[in-house]
């Protein structure tokens, strides 16, 4: 009986050639310490923008009032009319920068809270750490695009997708277009205060230095009321996430 020197290769498994799957475990328990200062925060930051909101629902009318009875007189009273409006505009300018230097550290902190949050709740692949995400909406030129990316990714990776079977489904998620016009009010809010800052060094006339002023909070009243529901909704995913995690 001869012996049998060919050699067989052995046979491979189907479950080798196949890609890994990738196993995201959450992390309940430490999601759970997290989540808490994480809406805090938004809370925090959605009630300052509602006081935002309200103080340039009175501001916009009043620099109106005033950018119309500066100019040529046209009735009775008019400088008592400019008068008016022109201390209730400056007034509300001075709460509003006070709102602002609230407002932004407590969002920063929602963002910080919102991305660190995400890893123990199973999300992978992200594009931004927490200290990144702040970092885009600090640093100059950065701060004109990236916000908006990172206020997306914060949308579809907080999605109540189970992590452990899909960790990357959030990828695929579309974004809301209130994103996109969040930003674009954020962009044009940044836009109107440099024509105007480019007005007073060319010497313009006050009145149209004024006016786009006005034109600046108007569109800084839309950024705010569009922020107020991305943050709530936002939140508001990452509960839901986090009860399919567990």
């Amino acid at each position: 009986m001869e012996r049998d020197h060919e050699r067989r290769e052995p046979e491979k498994s189907p479950v080798a050639d196949s890609p890994p799957r990738v196993v995201v475990v959450a992390d309940q328990e430490r999601a759970s310490r997290l989540l808490p200062g994480v809406v805090r925060a938004g809370n925090v930051t959605r009630f300052v923008l509602r006081v935002c909101v309200v103080v340039n629902m009175v501001a916009i009318p009043a620099g109106i009032v005033t950018s119309v009875t500066k100019g040529e007189p046209f009735f009775e009273g008019q400088e008592a009319w400019a008068e008016w409006g022109t201390t209730i505009y400056q007034s509300s300018q001075i709460v509003l920068l006070v709102l602002f230097a609230i407002v932004l550290p407590a969002f920063l902190v929602w963002v910080f809270g919102a991305y660190r949050v995400l890893g123990p709740l199973g999300a992978v692949g992200m594009r931004f750490s927490p200290t990144s995400a702040v970092l885009c909406f600090l640093v100059p030129i950065a701060n004109l695009l990236l916000p908006m990316l990172v206020m997306g990714e914060l949308w579809s990776a907080s999605g109540p997708e189970n992590p452990v079977a899909e960790p990357k489904k959030w990828r695929a998620l579309p974004t809301p277009q209130t994103i996109r016009w969040w930003w674009l009010a954020c962009v044009a809010y940044v836009a109107t205060w440099l024509v105007a800052e480019l007005l007073r060094r060319v010497t313009a006339p006050p009145l149209m230095i004024f006016r786009v002023e006005i034109a600046a909070n108007m569109v800084n009243w839309v950024a705010a009321v569009l922020l107020l529901p991305l943050i709530h909704e936002i939140n508001q995913r990452l509960r839901e996430r986090m009860t399919r995690a567990a």
